[in-house]
């Protein structure tokens, strides 16, 4: 649908998109309220605001890959790899998009005597990323406590008497 040809309705439409709120959306766009209310009450103007959140929703939408995608790239980041050879830190155009996907913030702080600042970088939990995947691959279940101290004898261990109560026979498969 192309834009209202009233600039007025169209204006009000884009502000309401914008602020999802129609009072907001009405002082923004220079109408009373109640002008609002009647215009959400037009067709032209509801099939003009639905195609807007559609188009918004469009642009929003990440599908299942692309998110899975992304928690791969989190998972597999390599905290050496934001260093250089000189042990500073590299420029964010020279870091791999596995680290620039794990980075969820980054702090200048000017230090107190002057002389320069600190870049602080915070990177996103591994661990949580890893746990979304394993869970999304079923390895294991959203119930399932995972002790990262447990000695890998334990770790099978608590494996094997999971399998086991899995696969116990019926009572009428048992021979006897």
């Amino acid at each position: 649908m192309p834009e209202l040809e009233d600039k007025r309705r169209e204006e009000f439409a884009l502000r309401y998109i914008a602020t999802h709120n129609l009072t907001r959306a009405a002082a923004e766009a220079g109408i009373s309220s109640a002008t609002a209310w009647h215009y959400m009450r037009e067709p032209a103007v509801k099939a003009r605001v639905a195609e807007l959140l559609s188009e918004k929703f469009q642009a929003l939408h990440m599908t299942a890959d692309e998110v899975l995608g992304q928690l791969a790239r989190i998972a597999r980041a390599d905290i050496r790899d934001l260093f250089g050879a000189d042990g500073r830190i590299k420029p964010t155009a020279e870091l791999d998009e596995n680290v620039i996907a794990a980075i969820s913030g980054i702090d200048n702080v000017e230090l107190t005597d002057g002389t320069g600042y600190v870049k602080k970088i915070k990177l996103t939990a591994r661990l949580d990323a890893l746990k979304v995947l394993a869970q999304y691959h079923k390895l294991i279940g959203s119930e399932t406590q995972v002790n990262v101290y447990a000695s890998l004898a334990e770790r099978m261990e608590e494996a094997d008497s999971r399998v086991n109560k899995s696969v116990a026979p019926a009572e009428d498969d048992m021979i006897g």
